[in-house]
């Protein structure tokens, strides 16, 4: 593996050997497997590893890899600074750029990219690639660039890459569902923000997740689910208006009988006394 002179470096390596020494470097690593077999070791667990695999080993992490055969692997190579700097875009972006955290989890030993997804990879790379010959030139561009990789890397993840895909998909969006309901009265949980902080996906993966799911926004799937349970609470209890309004999360009555009138049509009042006049 090469030192690094740049934040960000792209570079090719050839297994030689049965095996590589123990190391710890001091850079990040995406590993694209092009060609060969093996393991690799790395936080006391072994993931093994084929063509067509991607590898994530963060900066300080001891490791070593075991071949089963040559091995050649595209390496996507970047320093503790640029790190932070990726940090600063994607936090700007408020929610719209990927999240890094997702790829320390241990369920995220290996990444696979669906088909179209790694034709993508492998364009962006070059593009990098290329850049990364004028550094000083290229440098704002190519985090932009490393950003377009880590959507790419992220909505992979959140889809899922081992077994039936579609399975994983229910059980992940049952989660989100169950999620919501149990925050229902704690509107400050059910920000895209917040959830996206939560379930590891950036706020536009997940909406469009959701969507495709539910067939519904996620915005308006909360509204609706929310609304039903104020319904639910002003017809079968004697509670105040205003005790309601505050056990939702609202700001004040004013507030909550602008959202129950907007939704319903009529005020609250009005419509507790409609429901138990015609029942």
């Amino acid at each position: 593996m090469n030192p690094l002179h740049q934040p960000i470096e792209i570079f090719n390596f050839e297994s030689t050997e049965a095996a590589s020494d123990s190391k710890a470097l001091n850079y990040n690593q995406f590993i694209y497997i092009m060609h060969g077999r093996g393991q690799l070791s790395r936080r006391g667990i072994t993931t093994s590893f084929e063509k067509g695999d991607l590898l994530w080993i963060e900066k300080g992490c001891v490791f070593f890899f075991k071949f089963e055969e040559k091995a050649k692997m595209e390496i996507l190579a970047f320093k503790h600074e640029a790190k932070l700097r990726l940090k600063e875009l994607i936090e700007g972006s408020k929610g719209e750029a990927g999240v890094m955290a997702r790829f320390k989890s241990p369920l995220n030993e290996k990444i696979r990219l669906c088909d179209s997804d790694d034709v993508l990879f492998h364009h962006t790379l070059r593009i990098m690639k290329e850049m990364c010959c004028y550094p000083e030139r290229n440098s704002s561009v190519l985090y932009f660039q490393m950003i377009v990789l880590l959507n790419i890397i992220e909505r992979n993840i959140s889809l899922g890459d081992q077994g039936n895909k579609d399975t994983f998909l229910s059980k992940d969006i049952s989660l989100i569902l169950r999620y919501i309901h149990k925050n229902l009265k704690h509107p400050s949980n059910l920000k895209i923000a917040v959830l996206s902080r939560h379930f590891n996906m950036s706020a536009n993966s997940l909406m469009l997740y959701f969507r495709k799911e539910t067939k519904q926004s996620l915005k308006q799937y909360i509204e609706d689910m929310k609304m039903k349970l104020i319904q639910k609470q002003i017809l079968q209890s004697n509670m105040r208006f205003s005790e309601i309004a505050y056990e939702f999360g609202f700001t004040d009555e004013s507030h909550f009988n602008k959202r129950f009138r907007r939704y319903f049509g009529v005020s609250p009042k009005v419509f507790r006394v409609q429901k138990m006049s015609s029942s």
